[in-house]
């Protein structure tokens, strides 16, 4: 496999981050929905945190956070804003604590690891987990045409991911799938955007009616997924897709 490391020399100035641990109106509005449930007093562990708009909005709500990152400039925002920080390879010497978190999210960040490293991660992560806490998951969609475009607009991603691989990779774990799905849509603020984003969400709706008619699949056809799986979870032949999700 190629060696893509390199590459995170200069991730920062390439993927244009501004100031870490920041986050818009419209951010917080978009983590809200994804994390669901009030963090307030919770336990939360980010991998792979890049600028921290996530980790930041989960603190400023009250959350206990901490977080993983393997980029220099990441680390330093990290370090300087006083952010427990965890290693990176956390699955090779038990740096997680058991049953210590209440969700361990990943945004945008499983596609960009080695595929053999995967299960061991995902293992950790299980064991990390309180009863019913959660890994909440974010990746483009392997299974969808129009998943091509994020997977493939950037050169360190290494696996295509789908709700059937993360299954597989967490076969045994304990963990189970409590929703999949597109990302959630969310006010910008902005009446006119807005407007747009309806008409284009309504008119994306009938043309996956229309490819899944025609290919006789139920498949989720959305560009980015999240996938949400619970420690000691309902059975996932019981997941739905929620309202508002695309």
């Amino acid at each position: 496999m190629t060696d893509t490391s390199a590459l995170y020399d200069d991730y920062h100035a390439w993927k244009g981050w501004g100031t870490a641990f920041a986050w818009t109106a419209e951010e917080g509005r978009y983590y809200a929905a994804e994390f669901a449930v009030d963090p307030t007093g919770l336990e939360v562990l980010e991998i792979g945190f890049g600028a921290g708009e996530f980790l930041g909005w989960a603190k400023d709500q009250g959350a206990r956070v901490s977080g993983i990152e393997i980029t220099a400039a990441s680390i330093a925002a990290a370090e300087k804003a006083g952010i427990p920080l965890l290693a990176a390879d956390f699955e090779q010497h038990s740096a997680l604590r058991a049953e210590f978190y209440d969700a361990v999210v990943a945004f945008d960040v499983f596609e960009h690891l080695p595929p053999a490293a995967i299960p061991a991660k995902i293992a950790a992560i299980a064991r990390s987990l309180k009863p019913g806490g959660r890994l909440i998951l974010r990746y483009p969609n392997g299974q969808s045409p129009f998943g091509l475009d994020p997977q493939n607009g950037d050169a360190t991603h290494l696996i295509a991911l789908s709700r059937a691989k993360i299954e597989q990779f967490a076969s045994g774990t304990g963990l189970r799938t409590i929703r999949y799905g597109g990302v959630a849509r969310v006010r910008s603020g902005n009446a006119a955007r807005d407007a747009v984003r309806t008409a284009r969400h309504i008119v994306r709706r009938m043309i996956e009616a229309v490819v899944r008619f025609a290919y006789g699949t139920s498949v989720e056809l959305a560009p980015v997924a999240v996938h949400v799986l619970a420690k000691q979870a309902p059975s996932a032949s019981a997941v739905v897709p929620e309202p508002g999700k695309e």
